[in-house]
C-alpha cells in the first residue's frame, strides 16, 4: 500500500489538471527541428487555463528578425509538441492567439499572477515578445 501524505496536504499526483499546473514552476516543452527533425527541449515559464479545454500559454521571444526563437519556429512549422510537467506528460497543438498584442498582454497578466509583477517585467519588459497558445491534453 502506497504511503499517504502528511495530513493538510493533497497528493500532487491526485490534483486535477489546472491546480496541478498552476504548482508547477516551468515546464519543457518538446519539439522537432523543422530541419533535421530531431527532438529539441527548452525549459519555458508558462500559464495555463481549464475554461473548456486544458490550454498552456507561453511567451517567445521575436529576436531582432522578428521571427522567433527556435523553439517557437519549431512549434509553429509542427503545429504540436509535447509538454513534460511535474511527471506528467501532455500532447500539445498550436492555436492561433488572435490579435498578437491582447493576446501578449493577457498572457502577461497570466504570469504576473502566477510569477508576480517584478519577476515578469525583469524578464519579459523590453522586450518584443510572441503569444503562444497550445491546447493540451494529458497523455498519461
Amino acid at each position: 500500500m502506497a504511503p499517504r501524505p502528511p495530513r493538510g496536504r493533497s497528493d500532487p499526483a491526485a490534483l486535477p489538471d489546472d491546480r496541478f499546473l498552476r504548482r508547477q514552476r516551468a515546464l519543457r516543452l518538446v519539439t522537432r527541428g523543422r530541419r533535421t527533425g530531431r527532438e529539441h527541449t527548452v525549459e519555458l515559464w508558462f500559464a495555463s487555463e481549464l475554461a473548456g479545454p486544458l490550454r498552456i500559454y507561453l511567451m517567445a521571444y521575436a529576436r531582432r528578425h522578428g521571427r522567433g526563437t527556435d523553439w517557437y519556429r519549431n512549434l509553429r512549422r509542427a503545429g504540436e509538441g509535447m509538454v513534460l510537467v511535474g511527471g506528467r506528460r501532455y500532447r500539445v497543438r498550436w492555436e492561433p492567439p488572435g490579435e498578437a498584442a491582447a493576446a501578449v498582454e493577457a498572457i502577461t497578466r497570466k504570469f504576473e499572477e502566477k510569477y508576480g509583477l517584478q519577476a515578469v517585467r525583469s524578464w519579459y519588459a523590453e522586450t518584443r515578445r510572441l503569444p503562444v497558445v497550445l491546447r493540451a491534453e494529458r497523455v498519461d
